[in-house]
């Protein structure tokens, strides 16, 4: 594979596959971070951008291969919210 020789040319994509939890998982892990903001008041807060999941894979992907990645990534996990132009 021929490679170029500055490798920060290759435009990526950050791509996050995650589970979201239900809506007991939910109020837990609101709870549990309510009881931790007391403790420390400048620790991470949830909010409507900063929500509790699982991630099943944190990787970077060629932006030219994202959609590929995509579809490869669906045959294991269902997808809910595709990304813009799926």
């Amino acid at each position: 594979m021929n490679q170029p020789s500055d490798l920060r040319a290759i435009p990526v994509t950050a791509i996050d596959i995650l589970l979201e939890p239900d809506a007991t998982m939910m109020k837990n892990a609101e709870a549990a971070n309510a009881r931790l903001r007391k403790s420390f008041p400048n620790g991470f807060a949830l909010d409507e951008t900063h929500q509790p999941h699982i991630s099943c894979l944190q990787r970077y992907v060629r932006t030219a291969d994202l959609i590929g990645s995509t579809r490869r990534s669906t045959k294991f996990w269902p997808v809910r919210n595709r990304p813009a132009g799926n």
